[in-house]
């Protein structure tokens, strides 16, 4: 009976299965626990060298127990600790540097500013200017938008640009469709337009007028074929500065 049952194929087949399955199992495991078995072979090792770097340092033969999280909080203090020596050695180092210029360097670094809209430095203004510039006034930055600021700049650079080449008779200006105006004495820059009456005839009138504060007009001023002798009338539109042009800029 005994060997029926040993050369039963059910029983061949299910002792053949056990042993795959047993066989699989150990494979299995194995592969499982490789990386397991490789983090905790790293950790011994780490955990070995730092207890022999801490007895040599320390000199004494007393044991030193250090688990894994101490060993990674070293790492990342030491870490740290290079991080801000480095910064430290930086900054020293800039210290020292600033320390060691002299006047004239220090004084060229400063007056060294750059448009923050792509403009270059900024031109030195001179002594006799008669009005101050927005690159001069910090506190205007704060309260307007970053398109006023632009327009200003640009309407600043003309006017000082004007003044260094010897043309002085302006006070003051204004920008009008990306052009910029001088405001100069007794002047005023108008745009006119037409309109057609029902009986047929023409009808000029102004829709813009531009001037300093100190020019005195009225509206017949402006629209009289013989305007006053201490006015000087210009056509908005057929003048005015365009300023990268004229400032060379791209």
């Amino acid at each position: 009976m005994l060997r029926d049952i040993l050369t039963n194929k059910w029983f061949l087949g299910g002792v053949g299965f056990l042993i795959v399955f047993a066989v699989a199992c150990v494979l299995w495991y194995q592969h499982d626990t490789a990386d397991e078995r490789k983090a905790a072979a790293a950790a011994e090792k780490l955990l070995r060298q730092s207890e022999l770097s801490q007895k040599s340092d320390t000199g004494s033969g007393a044991e030193q127990v250090v688990d894994v999280a101490s060993v990674e909080s070293i790492m990342q203090n030491a870490d740290k600790t290079a991080t801000e020596i480095n910064s430290g050695v930086v900054e020293n180092t800039k210290a020292e540097a600033q320390q060691n210029e002299t006047p004239a360097e220090k004084a060229e670094t400063s007056e060294l500013r750059v448009s923050p809209f792509g403009f270059g430095p900024y031109p030195e203004v001179p002594e006799d200017y008669p009005t101050n510039v927005i690159w001069n006034l910090p506190g205007a930055k704060e309260n307007l938008p970053d398109h006023a600021l632009k327009g200003i700049e640009l309407l600043d650079r003309v006017l000082v640009k004007l003044w260094i080449e010897g043309d002085k008779n302006f006070r003051g200006g204004c920008t009008d469709n990306g052009k910029v105006y001088p405001y100069y004495r007794n002047t005023v820059y108008v745009r006119y337009a037409q309109q057609e009456m029902p009986d047929g005839t023409i009808r000029r009138y102004f829709t813009s007028a531009k001037s300093g504060y100190n020019v005195e007009f009225d509206e017949e001023d402006l629209l009289s074929d013989t305007p006053p002798a201490h006015l000087r009338i210009i056509e908005l539109d057929s003048t005015g500065i365009d300023p990268y042009q004229f400032l060379n800029l791209h």
